[in-house]
């Protein structure tokens, strides 16, 4: 990535789209799972509890099918917010915004990583609960990468979908190494023709230097 385009990784504004689209996806689906393992009692006859559409109230009487919607709402957690994550690197929300979750090498985190970042998220990132999600907002708008407590204990990042796939250090600017004096490491003659782009480092201090076409900059990719 050429220095100067902005980095991936910033996508807060996607990242809370994302995940209200997938708040809206899953509260829709639980809805359609309650609808259809309820009964249907008269409301004004009814001893209470379930939800009233006009003067029908939906509430279980069954303990068997209660359970079975409990069990329908945890598999869509984590269907979601693990399963997807870890697998795809996605979910519908992150499909809807066009980002992805990646680890350091551009692939999908996996489940392990996936739940990981959930659970760490939930906790930390949820913090505080009368304004959940908070914390996790402001580290990444504010963290190196836009990470947030989650991502940084998974070793995760969430970046635009184009470049997912492509290893972190080559699609996020790095942060600028120490590069030692130009009397003491000149730019190569054979490169002062060269057009502009990533070449092998000459001080070997990373694996790859971003050349402006007349000089070494200090945008390294490790």
């Amino acid at each position: 990535m050429e220095p100067g385009n902005g980095s991936p990784t910033k996508v807060v504004g996607r990242r809370v789209g994302g995940f209200l689209v997938d708040s809206l996806v899953f509260i829709a689906l639980g809805a359609i799972a309650w609808f259809a393992l309820t009964d249907r009692l008269d409301a004004d006859t009814s001893s209470g509890g379930g939800f009233v559409i006009g003067h029908t109230r939906y509430a279980f009487t069954s303990s068997s099918n209660r359970g079975i919607w409990i069990a329908i709402v945890i598999l869509l957690l984590l269907a979601i917010f693990v399963v997807m994550t870890g697998l795809r690197g996605t979910s519908p929300g992150k499909l809807a915004t066009g980002i992805r979750t990646v680890r350091a090498d551009g692939a999908p985190p996996g489940l392990g990583r996936g739940a990981l970042r959930s659970a760490v998220g939930l906790v930390a990132d949820g913090f505080p609960y009368f304004l959940p999600g908070l914390t996790g907002l402001v580290l990444a708008l504010s963290s190196k990468d836009n990470q947030r407590v989650g991502d940084r204990a998974a070793g995760t990042w969430v970046v635009r979908a184009e470049v997912a796939g492509r290893p972190i250090a080559e699609v996020v600017p790095q942060a600028p190494a120490t590069i030692a004096p130009a009397a003491t490491a000149p730019a190569p003659t054979a490169l002062t023709e060269q057009p502009a782009g990533w070449y092998a480092d000459p001080r070997g201090q990373a694996r790859l230097r971003w050349w402006d076409g007349s000089a070494w900059t200090e945008h390294v990719a490790q």
